[in-house]
Protein backbone atom coordinates (compact mmCIF):
# COMPACT_ATOMS: atom_id res chain seq x y z
CA UNK A 1 0.00 0.00 0.00
CA UNK A 2 2.93 2.63 0.60
CA UNK A 3 4.73 1.63 -2.39
CA UNK A 4 0.93 2.56 -4.38
CA UNK A 5 1.03 6.10 -2.39
CA UNK A 6 4.80 6.83 -3.40
CA UNK A 7 3.98 5.98 -7.23
CA UNK A 8 0.73 8.08 -6.85
CA UNK A 9 2.40 11.33 -5.04
CA UNK A 10 5.15 10.70 -7.27
CA UNK A 11 3.17 10.86 -10.39
CA UNK A 12 1.31 14.25 -8.90
CA UNK A 13 4.81 16.39 -8.00
CA UNK A 14 5.86 15.14 -11.51
CA UNK A 15 2.67 16.45 -13.17
CA UNK A 16 2.56 19.55 -10.83
CA UNK A 17 6.12 20.48 -12.17
CA UNK A 18 5.73 19.81 -15.65
CA UNK A 19 5.72 23.30 -17.42
CA UNK A 20 1.84 23.97 -18.87
CA UNK A 21 1.72 23.76 -22.48
CA UNK A 22 2.44 27.54 -24.30
CA UNK A 23 0.11 30.42 -24.68
CA UNK A 24 -1.19 31.71 -27.53
CA UNK A 25 0.96 34.36 -27.53
CA UNK A 26 3.96 32.39 -26.64
CA UNK A 27 3.15 30.20 -30.05
CA UNK A 28 2.54 32.74 -32.45
CA UNK A 29 4.04 31.81 -35.79
CA UNK A 30 6.14 35.03 -37.46
CA UNK A 31 8.35 35.28 -40.47
CA UNK A 32 8.74 36.30 -44.34
CA UNK A 33 5.41 36.44 -46.19
CA UNK A 34 6.44 35.30 -49.79
CA UNK A 35 3.94 34.14 -52.58
CA UNK A 36 2.86 34.27 -56.12
CA UNK A 37 -1.00 35.81 -56.94
CA UNK A 38 -3.05 36.52 -60.06
CA UNK A 39 -5.80 38.51 -60.08
CA UNK A 40 -8.21 40.08 -62.38
CA UNK A 41 -9.21 43.86 -61.77
CA UNK A 42 -12.10 45.59 -63.44
CA UNK A 43 -11.78 49.25 -63.68
CA UNK A 44 -14.16 52.27 -64.16
CA UNK A 45 -11.60 54.79 -65.66
CA UNK A 46 -14.46 57.37 -65.26
CA UNK A 47 -14.80 57.24 -61.48
CA UNK A 48 -11.34 55.66 -60.87
CA UNK A 49 -13.16 52.81 -58.82
CA UNK A 50 -11.98 49.34 -59.21
CA UNK A 51 -12.73 45.79 -57.88
CA UNK A 52 -9.96 42.90 -58.33
CA UNK A 53 -10.32 38.95 -58.10
CA UNK A 54 -7.25 36.69 -57.32
CA UNK A 55 -5.93 33.68 -56.32
CA UNK A 56 -2.43 32.50 -55.31
CA UNK A 57 0.00 30.43 -53.37
CA UNK A 58 1.97 32.32 -50.15
CA UNK A 59 3.79 31.01 -47.13
CA UNK A 60 1.59 30.82 -43.89
CA UNK A 61 -1.79 31.03 -46.56
CA UNK A 62 -1.24 28.39 -48.88
CA UNK A 63 -3.28 28.31 -51.80
CA UNK A 64 -5.56 31.49 -50.88
CA UNK A 65 -8.35 33.80 -52.88
CA UNK A 66 -7.92 37.29 -52.20
CA UNK A 67 -10.73 40.53 -52.63
CA UNK A 68 -9.40 43.92 -52.86
CA UNK A 69 -11.90 47.27 -53.60
CA UNK A 70 -10.38 50.86 -53.95
CA UNK A 71 -9.70 53.76 -56.25
CA UNK A 72 -7.14 55.18 -58.27
CA UNK A 73 -6.68 58.66 -59.94
CA UNK A 74 -3.88 61.04 -61.68
CA UNK A 75 -1.68 62.70 -59.42
CA UNK A 76 -0.12 66.34 -59.80
CA UNK A 77 3.14 64.68 -61.42
CA UNK A 78 0.95 63.53 -63.88
CA UNK A 79 1.47 59.52 -62.67
CA UNK A 80 -1.35 57.72 -60.77
CA UNK A 81 -1.90 56.47 -57.01
CA UNK A 82 -4.58 54.74 -55.02
CA UNK A 83 -5.96 53.30 -51.90
CA UNK A 84 -7.86 50.05 -51.26
CA UNK A 85 -8.99 47.54 -49.24
CA UNK A 86 -8.64 43.57 -49.34
CA UNK A 87 -9.15 40.46 -47.56
CA UNK A 88 -7.51 37.22 -48.15
CA UNK A 89 -9.01 33.82 -47.71
CA UNK A 90 -6.21 31.25 -46.38
CA UNK A 91 -6.39 27.64 -47.62
CA UNK A 92 -7.92 26.75 -44.26
CA UNK A 93 -10.85 29.41 -44.36
CA UNK A 94 -9.12 31.97 -42.02
CA UNK A 95 -9.08 35.33 -43.20
CA UNK A 96 -6.42 38.40 -43.67
CA UNK A 97 -7.72 42.08 -43.62
CA UNK A 98 -5.78 44.94 -44.73
CA UNK A 99 -5.59 48.70 -46.48
CA UNK A 100 -3.12 49.07 -48.99
CA UNK A 101 -1.82 52.29 -51.26
CA UNK A 102 -0.90 51.79 -54.63
CA UNK A 103 1.55 53.76 -57.07
CA UNK A 104 0.91 52.97 -60.74
CA UNK A 105 3.42 53.45 -63.19
CA UNK A 106 1.59 54.03 -66.73
CA UNK A 107 -2.04 54.93 -67.66
CA UNK A 108 -4.24 52.54 -65.64
CA UNK A 109 -6.13 51.17 -68.62
CA UNK A 110 -3.20 50.44 -70.73
CA UNK A 111 -0.26 47.88 -69.93
CA UNK A 112 1.70 49.06 -66.68
CA UNK A 113 3.18 48.19 -63.48
CA UNK A 114 1.08 48.85 -60.22
CA UNK A 115 2.94 48.68 -56.54
CA UNK A 116 0.81 47.38 -54.00
CA UNK A 117 2.24 48.77 -50.20
CA UNK A 118 0.05 46.59 -47.89
CA UNK A 119 -0.66 46.63 -44.13
CA UNK A 120 -2.15 43.76 -41.94
CA UNK A 121 -4.90 45.05 -39.76
CA UNK A 122 -6.53 41.88 -38.51
CA UNK A 123 -7.95 38.67 -39.87
CA UNK A 124 -10.05 35.59 -38.17
CA UNK A 125 -8.74 32.46 -37.03
CA UNK A 126 -4.91 31.80 -36.35
CA UNK A 127 -4.93 35.41 -37.76
CA UNK A 128 -7.51 36.82 -35.35
CA UNK A 129 -4.50 39.53 -34.29
CA UNK A 130 -2.28 39.37 -37.50
CA UNK A 131 -0.01 42.44 -37.88
CA UNK A 132 2.73 43.24 -40.60
CA UNK A 133 2.82 44.12 -44.18
CA UNK A 134 3.91 42.99 -47.48
CA UNK A 135 4.42 44.36 -51.43
CA UNK A 136 3.57 42.70 -54.47
CA UNK A 137 4.69 44.17 -58.04
CA UNK A 138 1.99 43.90 -60.46
CA UNK A 139 2.67 43.98 -63.93
CA UNK A 140 -0.70 44.67 -65.41
CA UNK A 141 -1.79 43.79 -68.97
CA UNK A 142 -5.11 45.14 -71.22
CA UNK A 143 -7.64 42.27 -71.38
CA UNK A 144 -10.77 44.14 -73.01
CA UNK A 145 -12.23 47.76 -72.70
CA UNK A 146 -16.28 48.11 -73.63
CA UNK A 147 -16.41 51.92 -73.09
CA UNK A 148 -16.78 51.86 -69.81
CA UNK A 149 -14.88 48.78 -67.71
CA UNK A 150 -11.61 48.11 -68.63
CA UNK A 151 -10.66 44.72 -67.44
CA UNK A 152 -7.08 43.89 -66.64
CA UNK A 153 -4.57 40.63 -65.90
CA UNK A 154 -2.44 41.26 -63.33
CA UNK A 155 0.04 39.08 -62.14
CA UNK A 156 2.59 39.47 -59.18
CA UNK A 157 5.15 38.49 -56.51
CA UNK A 158 4.51 39.45 -52.88
CA UNK A 159 7.05 39.49 -50.38
CA UNK A 160 6.57 41.04 -46.48
CA UNK A 161 6.56 39.45 -43.11
CA UNK A 162 3.75 38.64 -40.64
CA UNK A 163 3.47 38.05 -36.95
CA UNK A 164 0.35 36.17 -36.02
Amino acid sequence: MKLRTAIAVLGLTFALLTPAPASADARCAKGALRGTISATVNLTPATGSFVGDGTGVATHLGRFIATQHGTVGPTAGGSYAGRSTWTIVAANGDTLTGTATLAVEGAPTGQHTTTMTSTITGGTGRFDDAEGGFTIVFHVTPVSFDGVTAVNRAEGKLIGHIRY
